[in-house]
């Protein structure tokens, strides 16, 4: 889970973007299946480095098991150049294109513009977060939690 809260808004712009990549990805399953089947199965490389920290993970763009979908990565700045057989080239881009496509669909979009004190909590593994380009100075603080630790709080909490 991921919390964004808005310390300072920028001066123009900077609205967030949320999609539920989940939701996108079982709509890509009911209109294509192969489509979807390429990209839950076959492994492609994501990398981050960062000045202290480093990642790299190896697997489908859209993870599941059982057929539930646990989590999908779909990131332009971690995807590393596809790896795949010259066989299976043109499918895996025309799958991952068509996904992409159900992605940026204004439709799939919740767009808000945080003020001050505002925040949202999401489900990182299942939705995916932009913002539109900004000027002057803005400020978001991003907080991780672990899904089943928030779940586990609001239960008390509810009781």
């Amino acid at each position: 889970m991921q919390l964004l809260q808005c310390i300072r808004c920028a001066d123009t712009g900077g609205e967030n973007t949320l999609v539920n990549a989940e939701h996108a990805a079982r709509y890509l399953r009911e209109i294509d299946p192969q489509s979807y089947y390429l990209l839950s199965t076959v492994p492609v490389h994501f990398h981050r480095k960062q000045k202290q920290f480093q990642s790299v993970h190896v697997g489908p763009i859209i993870e599941s098991v059982n057929d539930e979908i646990k989590q999908i990565r779909h990131s332009y700045f971690t995807l590393a150049p596809f790896q795949l057989p010259f066989w299976l080239t043109l499918a895996y881009y025309n799958a991952y294109k068509k996904y992409a496509s159900i992605l940026y669909d204004k439709q799939c979009q919740y767009n808000v513009l945080l003020q001050r004190g505002d925040f949202v909590l999401y489900d990182n593994y299942k939705m995916l977060h932009a913002r539109s380009s900004f000027t002057g100075p803005r400020h978001l603080r991003g907080v991780y939690f672990r899904y089943e630790d928030v779940w586990k709080k609001l239960q008390r909490f509810s009781k």
